[in-house]
């Protein structure tokens, strides 16, 4: 049967509200059967009875089950079930609470108000309807005692029709809709002391428990309804369980077939629906767990008076209110804020089906009846005002002793909205982790056989991955997979926690020789990995850096060649070096491509302990982390030669910077890889053109379609504002060792470039090729070669007697060539023909000196100048020059 099972359950929080401040009356009287025949203090309203405070709101579940009314001092809110609010209105502004009633069809909600004297009317969703005033002929002293829907009459257009039934056994009936109401008829009971009512929409009778003078006892009546007057008609009267003390409260079970009652004394009684025939009793003392005391009454030093209060209360242990659970068990919320399900079968004992204890709430908690597997409880936190303290010297004072004491104070209540919600083992397991409970989790593994490793799993990914942890929750794990996993993927923030938990999992692996060797390979080369990050971390001699989980995460699950070149990205040589010495094999295939991955304006002398070299003997290709003379893809060395210079290349067009290609080269040359010579020469010429002159805008392409003579103009000449200057420092700083290169890369190119750059000269230039001359080495001053490029080139293009006489006599002062001293004369003769005014000049350098008739010709044209003859005695030294 259901009730008799165990009942597993837990507490969802649905709702908190903003504290508010309430109003509590005193109840002077310290009878319990008068709490609810008191004028003013109807059932629900905030009160002090024998220093007990009970709470003031309200929540009712709707007859369908869908929607939850809860009632406040000012509000109505509509929530449906569980917790999403869908209405919410503004009710009575009175510090009290009233009842909530839902019709049967859930389409409205009746409020009455505390008096009895008017009522709102609300639709299930909480839009305010209907506010009016009762009809004088109601005789209530108080609220009505039951007030509930009916149904509508035969043939009405009216939606539904009410019945409020007050203390006096008086009864008012009314016809409501969304656009009114009206009154529909008077009804006398013909009963006296009504203490509560209940209609049966299933059976279309009205229960109703009143004092009976005839017995002395108060019993239980039955009424059916008329279509006419009297409208109600007396059935039955039964005393079967017939008692003294007043019933407080009757409840209908979810099919209409039982009624409960609870009277003042506390005593439940069930009875059958429609013979109100006595099924079972259940005395307070009976009922168990009934006097457990709240554990935070007893633990909380804050609330020593409040417990003092509660023990002298004589109402501590009795049911606030009953609801039912199923058929055959009830819901109890006591006075001392517990909550229990008792069976309430006939000729059986009761038992808590909530196990061998109950659940506490804060303050005295208002129930619903169950609906699914939900009940809704409403507990309430409070505090008095600091207007209520009174200080102990007060109190002892003259005065004190006559001030009122019964006047009402103010509290500061906090309310919230809870559901017990009945769970399945495996819900209330994975409940019980979710919230952390883990004690309590495993017991309900062990009873129910539900998996631990749920548990320890959840406890190990909360805990800090430590070796204790490991131990602690991770060793504890069964299924041998799901450690593998956890091995695999979480990472502690110790890098020797991490090295364990890496080993645990090997182990594991191993352990149970698992077919598939990819886990025990997976493990391997993460641990591997781990020491690489662990020498990485070293490699940074830094002290801010240290072990970050998140970090190697995202190193072990990157490739080696993707780390490496993220690395060099950075500039992160030593990382570099940690990758390489660590994990050579894994990219030996990649080795080049690797190194042509790292950015050229890095310096190759940065990294040059990765790049490659070859053997001087052999001509083997070496790889630094290879082993001795080992070549590992296949790599020649004509292809290492091609590497080179393709890289070197490559730097060279990518950044502009030939230093970085020069000392790639110069790598190269030093460990054994021949390099082209005018390849590496150029990028020399090209560095001081760039660095030392300035000549930023140049690049390897450009300069390769630059002739010689343009390279030396750059070198020689500074450009201003309007022509050319010769820069004389720079000839032997830049222009001759320019030269020597070239005479490197090819023999005699040397006076090949000179013939060419002087014989482009045009005769304003001839100053520039003196200082050219004036600037080489004395070694090429004494070359013949070099002289006859000079003699040939100069000296017949130019007509510039004196500078060509200062070059001439720099020649004649380290060489006796006779072709020398045959220049010095035709030069001579030029420079007399010249000052008066001949003007054609015998072009040195060539054999006209030596041509008869061309002589004859000069000399005619000098006899026939008049300026000539006026100084005849130059025509002898002409003469004796040519003799």
């Amino acid at each position: 049967m259901e009730s008799n099972a165990p009942l597993l359950y837990d507490l969802l929080e649905i709702k908190e509200w903003d504290p508010v401040e309430e109003e509590v009356k005193v109840a002077t009287s310290s009878s319990f059967s008068l709490l609810n025949f008191v004028p003013g203090l109807g059932r629900g309203t905030t009160r002090n009875l024998n220093g007990v405070i009970l709470p003031s709101w309200e929540i009712v579940i709707s007859r369908d089950e869908t929607r939850l009314a809860v009632l406040s001092n000012s509000f109505l809110e509509i929530y449906s079930v569980p917790q999403t609010l869908i209405g919410r209105s503004k009710c009575f502004d009175e510090p009290v609470s009233r009842q909530v009633v839902w019709s049967q069809d859930s389409d409205y909600i009746l409020i009455p108000s505390d008096n009895g004297k008017k009522f709102s009317l609300y639709d299930g969703f909480s839009a305010h309807l209907i506010y009016q005033i009762f009809s004088p002929s109601w005789s209530g002293t108080t609220s009505p005692i039951c007030i509930d829907f009916l149904g509508a009459p035969p043939h009405s257009t009216w939606s539904d029709q009410v019945l409020a039934i007050s203390d006096k056994g008086k009864g008012i009936s009314f016809l409501v809709g969304k656009t009114g109401f009206q009154e529909f008829a008077n009804v006398s009971f013909g009963v006296k002391d009504v203490c509560c009512a209940v209609h049966t929409k299933k059976y279309k009778l009205n229960v109703i428990a009143y004092w009976d003078p005839s017995h002395s006892l108060y019993v239980l009546g039955v009424w059916r309804p008329l279509n006419e007057e009297p409208y109600f008609q007396k059935v039955d009267t039964h005393t079967e369980g017939a008692d003294v003390h007043p019933i407080l409260k009757m409840s209908l079970s979810h099919c209409e077939s039982k009624i409960l009652t609870l009277d003042t004394e506390g005593t439940l009684k069930i009875y059958q629906i429609p013979t109100l025939s006595l099924l079972s009793i259940n005395l307070l003392a009976e009922q168990p767990l009934f006097d457990e005391i709240n554990p935070s009454l007893l633990q909380d030093p804050k609330l020593v008076d409040r417990k003092n209060d509660f023990l002298n209360s004589s109402v501590k242990w009795h049911p606030y209110q009953v609801e039912w659970w199923d058929n055959d068990a009830v819901i109890i919320s006591r006075f001392s804020g517990s909550v229990s399900i008792i069976t309430v079968e006939a000729n059986k004992e009761s038992k808590n089906l909530l196990g061998d204890s109950v659940e506490f709430f804060a303050d005295i908690p208002c129930i619903t009846r169950r609906f699914g597997r939900y009940i809704f409880c409403l507990e309430r936190d409070y505090e008095e005002t600091r207007d209520n303290e009174v200080n102990e010297p007060i109190k002892k004072s003259w005065p004190w002793s006559f001030s009122d004491k019964n006047k009402n104070k103010h509290i500061i209540s906090n309310y919230r909205l809870i559901a017990m919600v009945k769970m399945t083992p495996e819900e209330l397991y994975q409940r019980k982790i979710d919230k952390e409970e883990y004690g309590e989790a495993l017991v309900l593994s062990e009873v129910f056989s539900l998996d631990s490793d749920l548990v320890y799993l959840r406890r190990w990914h909360l805990s800090d991955f430590s070796v204790i942890a490991q131990s602690d929750f991770l060793y504890k794990v069964s299924e041998i997979s799901t450690i593998i996993r956890e091995c695999l993927d979480t990472v502690p923030n110790n890098i020797h926690d991490a090295k364990e938990l890496l080993q645990f999992g090997l182990k594991s692996v191993q352990a149970e020789e698992i077919i598939n060797h990819d886990y025990e390979k997976k493990f391997q080369k993460y641990i591997k990995l781990l020491k690489t990050y662990e020498r990485l971390i070293r490699s940074f001699n830094r002290q801010d850096i240290k072990f970050n989980s998140q970090f190697f995460i995202k190193f072990r699950d990157t490739t080696i060649k993707k780390s490496i070149q993220n690395f060099a990205q950075l500039g992160y040589w030593d990382s570099i070096r940690v990758l390489f010495e660590m994990h050579f094999e894994e990219i030996s295939d990649d080795y080049i491509d690797l190194i042509s991955s790292i950015p050229e304006s890095y310096s190759p002398l940065e990294y040059s302990f990765i790049l490659p070299f070859a053997d001087l003997k052999t001509k083997n290709v070496i790889y630094p982390f290879g082993n001795s003379n080992s070549n590992l893809n296949g790599l020649s060395f004509d292809a290492l030669q091609n590497w080179y210079k393709s890289r070197s290349s490559a730097i060279e067009k990518a950044t502009g910077l030939p230093d970085n290609s020069i000392d790639l080269l110069d790598f190269a040359k030093i460990h054994g890889v021949d390099i082209e010579e005018e390849y590496y020469l150029d990028l020399i010429t090209l560095r001081t053109l760039i660095y030392d002159l300035g000549k930023s805008d140049l690049n390897y392409t450009i300069f390769k379609k630059m002739s010689n003579a343009e390279k030396m103009d750059v070198f020689i000449l500074c450009d201003n504002s309007k022509e050319k200057v010769l820069v004389s420092p720079r000839i032997q700083e830049y222009l001759i060792p320019f030269l020597e290169l070239q005479n490197k890369i090819n023999d005699g190119s040397y006076n090949t470039i000179l013939k060419d750059y002087f014989s482009r000269s045009r005769p304003r230039d001839i100053v520039f090729d003196k200082e050219i001359i004036f600037n080489l080495p004395e070694r090429k001053i004494k070359d013949p070669d070099f002289i006859s490029l000079c003699l040939n080139s100069l000296f017949r293009l130019n007509d510039d007697y004196d500078t060509l006489c200062e070059i001439l006599l720099l020649f004649m002062e380290h060489s006796n060539l006779n072709i020398l001293h045959e220049v010095y004369t035709v030069m001579n003769i030029n420079v007399i023909t010249k000052k008066y005014g001949y003007s054609k000049s015998m072009k040195m350098g060539c054999q006209d000196y030596k041509d008869v008739e061309y002589i004859d010709t000069v000399i005619e044209d000098l006899c026939r100048n008049t300026i000539f003859l006026q100084h005849i005695e130059f025509l002898s030294i002409i003469m004796q020059s040519l003799t």
